[in-house]
């Protein structure tokens, strides 16, 4: 039993260890270093006014006078991120780039940073008033509001206030970019601050300049990110392509050279390291000639985010009942009528995420069942708009594959799904014959059994991590030839699993499976019999003329499985999954006060016959377990699933044990379905023979969450 405390501690912390890991923070600083390369050679002047300009330090709120990055989630609440830290005053780092951009600019004789004593005639002043990583619900944007003015001493008066109130959208939440946002804004206010310059001292006039009349940046303009330290990689930019659900959902793009040459394929979400030059970036779902594209320029030393200007669809197909359903469906642009192409339902409980289409914002008809464009039935349309991901929920008739019903559910859906996961949860009302040698290998049982069952599911998949859960309560009567109806054998099964995955097809899994019953089970007896329960000691206790005989009480057996190692999903396909998994195992089947019929024998000194039930021993194992996870959807509505559970021990003097179970479900009426299993079970340790298990259900099932 140490070993198991061991082992279910070890469970614990690599659980645990593997919910934290992503989750230690690093203490990042960030630098507004300037970068030349965005400089306008519309604004360099040959040769410098003949003046001298002092810029002084930003004036800052208190607000900002932190290390900790401002964020804001909504116009009154803002908050201090304690990771995300400047690594210079604001208050000199925003007037040192507003310095060297008008240094490179050529435009005055002298320019001076700081305090000093001297006179100057001119001085740049600036005042920050907001500075925010703006976070609004799913709204990601940097946010610069300051003021900056040119001051004449002389005068004693302000020439012009330039008045800068300017968001960026992110797509994404990155302080990096927000940072490089920051830079973007600071470098176009800082152009149209110099144009306002030259128009006075040319003109001698205050600057009455219309916004048309200025610079203006678009919003996918490059942004700023750190000096790249590997000597490898200086001159080069880098790109990004944000994705709006996940990298591995999304259809890659490819990025070609002026020439035309395919310089790489990439995942949207990831970085492409490129030279400094145009580019052409090719992206989308659909046909080659279906694809949009765009030119884009990389600038050394700067990463590139695109704007969307696409839209993003995923397609999830359920039934009434909420299971998911892998039937084809083809989407069609409205005003051209043209297909892009055909997709098909996954099944999102065992980890499957829907394709994400990338398509041009517009109309979509999405069209079951292999009809036209022109059908008028099993179809449903949506609009997509420019960085909007729509997530369409299809209902299909189980039985005919007929839609019944689609929609954005995804609110409604909060009901059972949440950022902590999916549950949902069901009653299934069975009738069922069953036969079974558990209790005596030459004469098995057959029982009439009416019965419900509790079927609890919950599922979390974000990111690499997989969490399932499944819950079966079966409880309920059964009735043997020549007795009444009686409480029959319960059962409370409980399997979860965590898989960490490290690509698509290999991950580490935990499991933790338990199986038991709630009510004690008895051998019931025609007429009046003698029994003898033997302990494992070789002790007996007699029960004379006795019409029943208890031989498992509540709770056991209980049997447990762990297991920790690799799994590896080798078939994934809408109609086929099979997984194997493979790595450390433990078993531990309690026996405690469960009995098995041995054998019938005579008293040698009353001379009284007595059914002997012999108890069995518990067992406990360690060693190499190989499991061998099987899904099929087969024809005419038939469903074939499979589950291999072998266990080779590392005692060489304990036999292979084995659990083979089977399911096969047929569909033949909403919401009535056939359900047959049958369950193959070897434990040497438990019993010498094969232990079959067989359940044929007539089932009706009501999801009721």
């Amino acid at each position: 039993m140490n070993k198991l405390y061991f082992f279910i501690l070890s469970i614990f912390f690599l659980i645990l260890l593997g919910c934290t890991g992503n989750e230690i923070i690093e203490r990042n600083y960030y630098v507004m270093n300037y970068n030349p390369s965005f400089e306008k050679d519309s604004l360099i002047k040959e040769k410098p006014y003949n003046l001298s300009v002092i810029i002084k330090d930003s004036e800052l709120p208190r607000t900002y006078k932190r290390k900790q990055i401002v964020t804001k989630q909504s116009v009154y609440r803002i908050s201090y991120s304690d990771n995300n830290l400047w690594a210079v005053e604001i208050d000199e780092a925003i007037p040192n780039i507003i310095a060297t951009r008008i240094k490179n600019y050529n435009i005055f004789e002298q320019i001076f940073r700081g305090e000093i004593k001297e006179k100057i005639r001119y001085e740049i002043r600036s005042k920050i008033e907001n500075l925010d990583f703006i976070l609004f619900d799913t709204e990601r944007a940097a946010h610069l509001q300051m003021t900056i003015t040119l001051y004449d001493n002389e005068q004693q008066k302000s020439i012009f206030v330039h008045r800068v109130d300017q968001q960026k959208l992110l797509y994404k939440d990155d302080y990096e970019l927000f940072v490089q946002g920051i830079s973007d804004i600071l470098n176009q206010e800082t152009d149209n601050f110099v144009q306002k310059i030259f128009y006075y001292l040319d003109t001698g006039k205050s600057p009455e300049l219309k916004e048309k009349e200025l610079i203006v940046y678009k919003n996918n303009e490059f942004t700023f990110v750190e000096q790249l330290n590997d000597y490898d990689l200086l001159g080069k930019g880098r790109l990004e392509m944000p994705t709006l659900t996940t990298s591995d959902q999304e259809p890659a793009f490819i990025v070609k050279d002026e020439e035309g040459n395919i310089i790489t394929n990439s995942q949207m979400g990831m970085d492409v390291l490129l030279e400094q030059g145009t580019y052409q970036i090719i992206y989308g779902s659909g046909h080659s000639y279906q694809r949009l594209s765009k030119q884009i320029e990389i600038k050394p030393r700067y990463k590139t985010l695109v704007e969307p200007d696409w839209g993003c669809l995923t397609i999830s197909l359920i039934d009434e009942n909420r299971a998911s359903v892998d039937d084809r469906y083809e989407i069609y642009k409205v005003n051209t009528y043209e297909s892009f192409g055909t997709g098909v339902g996954v099944d999102e409980e065992l980890g499957e995420k829907p394709e994400t289409w990338i398509l041009e914002p517009g109309d979509y008809k999405i069209i079951l069942n292999g009809y036209s464009f022109n059908t008028y039935i099993d179809f449903t349309t949506v609009t997509l708009h420019p960085g909007e991901l729509k997530e369409l929920t299809i209902v299909v008739n189980s039985e005919t594959g007929t839609m019944v019903g689609a929609g954005d559910i995804s609110n409604s859906e909060n009901l059972k799904s949440s950022l902590l996961g999916k549950f949902s949860s069901a009653v299934h009302a069975n009738a069922s014959i069953t036969s079974d040698n558990k209790t005596d290998k030459e004469d098995p049982i057959s029982r009439m059994n009416f019965t419900a069952q509790l079927d609890n599911r919950y599922i979390y998949n974000e990111g690499a991590y997989y969490f399932s859960l499944k819950n079966l309560i079966d409880i309920g009567t059964s009735k043997e030839t020549g007795t009444d109806f009686r409480i029959s054998a319960d059962d409370f099964s409980l399997k979860t699993s965590f898989v960490y995955y490290f690509s698509k097809m290999i991950g580490l899994y935990l499991r933790f499976d338990t199986d038991t019953h709630f009510i004690e089970v008895n051998k019931y007896y025609e007429n009046p019999s003698n029994a003898k329960k033997r302990d494992i000691n070789g002790n007996d206790k007699e029960f004379t003329q006795v019409d029943k005989i208890s031989v498992s009480p509540s709770f056991f057996p209980l049997n447990l499985k762990e297991g920790l190692g690799l799994n590896l999903r080798i078939l994934n396909t809408p109609r086929a999954k099979l997984d194997l998994r493979t790595g450390f195992g433990m078993r531990q089947d309690i026996y405690k006060d469960v009995f098995t019929f041995e054998k019938t024998e005579t008293d040698s000194v009353t001379n009284i016959l007595y059914d002997i039930y012999q108890e069995n021993d518990s067992s406990y194992q360690e060693g190499l377990e190989v499991s061998l996870m099987a899904d099929f959807q087969l024809p005419i509505n038939l469903s074939y699933n499979s589950d291999l559970d072998i266990l080779f021990p590392f005692d060489k003097q304990k036999n292979t044990s084995f659990v083979f179970g089977n399911i096969f479900n047929l569909k033949i009426l909403d919401p009535l379905s056939i359900d047959y299993k049958v369950t193959l079970t070897k434990n040497d340790e438990i019993q010498d023979y094969l232990i079959i298990d067989h359940n044929l259900f007539l089932r009706f099932t009501y999801y009721w969450y």
